[in-house]
């Protein structure tokens, strides 16, 4: 987190991108997608080859059979890499600490403020719906099997 915050830093003024909530967009989507990577990479690299091959010569384009069948053996994949992403986004401090433009605050940098106020029944209150609704979102993502 320290090292894309500072790249992000030191690139952040030539794209324009200084101080605004852009910038930890920007550098959140840089951190988190090889989470999403990883989550997808397994399911597509399973994927038969020869699945993709019968659409083709059942008719498909190579776009078309790309959608059936790759895609679609990736979709459930990439929705929980980002259930994933979300939950840890939520969570992350390094980053947000480092790139956050004056007024703009994230939720895990509330939440650290509060305890270095001394305010620890809060910082615990927010922490507390924070992980509640993280398992949550956990817990509808997760496929029921019958």
């Amino acid at each position: 987190g320290i090292v894309i915050a500072v790249a992000w830093l030191v690139l952040a003024p030539a794209l324009g991108l200084f101080n605004t909530p852009w910038l930890i967009l920007a550098a959140y989507g840089t951190s988190f997608t090889a989470l999403v990577v990883q989550a997808v990479a397994a399911p597509l690299s399973s994927t038969p080859t020869s699945a993709e091959e019968a659409a083709r010569i059942g008719g498909a384009t190579r776009v078309r059979a790309l959608i059936d069948i790759s895609c679609r053996m990736a979709a459930p994949a990439a929705l929980s890499g980002a259930v994933i992403v979300a939950v840890t986004a939520v969570r992350e401090l390094t980053l947000s600490v480092l790139l956050l433009s004056p007024g703009a605050q994230t939720l895990g940098v509330a939440i650290f403020s509060f305890q270095q106020a001394g305010a620890f029944s809060t910082a615990a209150a927010w922490s507390l719906i924070v992980a509640v609704l993280g398992l949550a979102v956990i817990g509808f993502a997760i496929p029921k099997t019958k």
